[in-house]
């Protein structure tokens, strides 16, 4: 939905969240289909949070995103919003 959709463009911009999903990720190896090339950015995206460099994390967790079969990059990252807590005022 459209209020979905604008909500994870919110939290996508927040570097607590990238983080999250990036770690939501890292958590489930077997999800992959290619075990090296998860290994390779679970490496790179733990440097990029100990550097604080979470600009570049966001494009770890698309990479990331794209190794899990049948879903796009963006499909499986919005579907990660419904993990979230939000409270709504």
């Amino acid at each position: 939905s459209e209020i979905r959709s604008r909500s994870f463009n919110v939290l996508w911009k927040q570097d607590w969240y990238v983080v999250q999903v990036f770690n939501d990720l890292i958590s489930s190896p077997e999800r992959f289909t290619d075990q090296a090339k998860f290994e390779e950015l679970k490496r790179s995206g733990q440097e990029l949070i100990r550097n604080d460099w979470l600009g570049q994390l966001r494009s770890v967790v698309r990479q990331l995103s794209d190794l899990i079969p049948s879903k796009s990059a963006s499909g499986h990252l919005e579907d990660m919003f419904a993990d979230v807590n939000v409270i709504r005022g």
